[in-house]
């Protein structure tokens, strides 16, 4: 079994896929949250919206699909290596603004939204 993925990872699954995020990862398991971008639309939930240049992916303007969201185990991660192309990590900040999104949003299942609240505690605790 692989290393697991790590916070910020990015890929794309297939051609012309949308850019997925590693946004969270479990110390417990290593399980990880990922959450994929796809492009802006009225109507559409705004809690984190992406702008060109906050990822070199992104060409326009783009929300995170909060409702698409994934809790992947080790195993599955491997499965995801051999069907993703690895893109440009995500910045810490950009990573940190789609957190905060995804605890705001409605539409982010409440499985995730813990994963992310126990990683984040551990990632602000005083050293």
């Amino acid at each position: 079994m692989a290393e697991p993925l790590a916070l910020g990872d990015a890929f794309v699954i297939g051609d012309g896929g949308h850019l997925w995020i590693v946004c969270s990862v479990s110390d417990r398991d290593r399980s990880i949250v990922i959450l994929n971008l796809t492009t802006w639309r009225a109507g559409c939930d705004e809690n984190c919206v992406i702008n060109p240049g906050e990822h070199s992916f992104v060409k326009h303007r783009s929300v995170v699909s909060y409702e698409h969201g994934r809790i992947a185990t080790l195993v599955q991660q491997d499965k995801l290596r051999s069907i993703a192309s690895s893109r440009a990590p995500a910045t810490d900040a950009l990573v940190s603004k789609i957190q905060v999104g995804a605890i705001a949003s409605d539409l982010t299942s409440q499985d995730i939204q813990e994963h992310i609240r126990l990683s984040t505690a551990k990632q602000t605790k005083p050293r």
